[in-house]
């Protein structure tokens, strides 16, 4: 069955409707394939807190978004993102699929990121492969531990363990809190001293506190009797 490249896109990209690809450019000599998206004139768009239908208020200048690459050629989205009006939460931005807020790259090309600097030995190789900037690797990198931690949760924590490590020359400290159970990172705060170890402690939620069945702690007195 013939299809347009509009529509043979909007499918790759999995679109929901009635997000629609308007044009598809190809720059050759700058190696480099544009995708332009739309959310149509008429279309009810959807208020990003509540998910009521609202009129569309207008659009916001459009931006880009970079998304994994095509054969050689590096790919972007742009789109003139929808602004809506809703009668509880006022104007609001519309969510748009291919993204987090805030961010210029796709979710299928930070997770692909993600993926990479972990296969490389340092961000700086990693933004080579990526054909990015460093700060850019960064915040990609920043991103994916957000989202970590958005996802952990306390529950069924009993043990846990209270540790300092040192690094770059042995001066500079951290103090982290692990599940001696579940084998994983917790909480890690800057320094050793006292105020640290409070630091991890308060960072469960109350209830959760209440049902440590015990903690063991690693760290030197020196260090606990800092103030």
């Amino acid at each position: 069955m013939d299809t347009s490249v509009n529509e043979h896109y909007r499918r790759l990209l999995q679109l929901p409707t009635p997000w629609r690809v308007t044009a598809v450019e190809e720059n050759l000599l700058g190696q480099r394939v544009t995708i332009r998206l739309t959310w149509p004139e008429g279309a009810a768009a959807v208020c990003p807190v509540c998910g009521q239908a609202c009129r569309v208020y207008d659009r916001m200048e459009e931006r880009g978004w970079r998304h994994l690459s095509i054969m050689q050629y590096l790919l972007e989205l742009r789109c003139a993102v929808p602004r809506c009006e809703c009668p509880e939460h006022g104007v609001k931005t519309v969510a748009v699929p291919w993204a987090e807020p805030g961010s210029r790259f796709t979710t299928m090309f930070e997770v692909f990121a993600v993926q990479v600097i972990a296969a490389c030995r340092s961000l700086s190789q990693a933004a080579e492969l990526l054909r990015l900037h460093w700060d850019a690797v960064q915040r990609i990198l920043e991103r994916a531990v957000q989202r970590g931690l958005a996802r952990r949760s306390p529950e069924g924590l009993r043990y846990v363990g209270l540790d300092e490590k040192s690094f770059g020359r042995g001066q500079d400290y951290v103090s982290l809190m692990t599940d001696l159970v579940g084998q994983r990172v917790l909480e890690v705060v800057p320094g050793r001293d006292i105020g640290s170890g409070l630091a991890l402690w308060e960072s469960l939620p109350e209830p959760q506190r209440q049902r440590i069945e015990a903690a063991a702690m690693d760290m030197g007195a020196a260090g606990a009797d800092r103030p």
